[in-house]
């Protein structure tokens, strides 16, 4: 998310053109668990161009913690399970 926006990750240093993913291509539901404190993801920025999320919020949640949170067992895996069983 370097650049604010879907794209394929390259090894090439020296490729200077940054590709998006056609992400409005995308017909699959999504759906985002994301913690408010994520340093690593630009929510805001991705979701303009996401088609269709159901997005989750977690208070005090980082990148890694949705996860392996010590709390994943009450804040995320039943949301999971939720969902999964729709």
């Amino acid at each position: 998310m370097k650049h604010g926006r879907f794209t394929p990750f390259h090894r090439n240093g020296h490729n200077t053109e940054v590709e998006r993913y056609p992400t409005e291509s995308i017909t699959t539901p999504i759906v985002l668990i994301h913690g408010d404190c994520d340093s690593l993801f630009a929510i805001d920025s991705d979701l303009e161009h996401l088609p269709s999320v159901t997005r989750f919020e977690l208070k005090d949640y980082e990148h890694i913690d949705v996860i392996w949170g010590k709390n994943v067992h009450i804040d995320v895996v039943p949301k999971v399970l939720a969902i999964l069983r729709r």
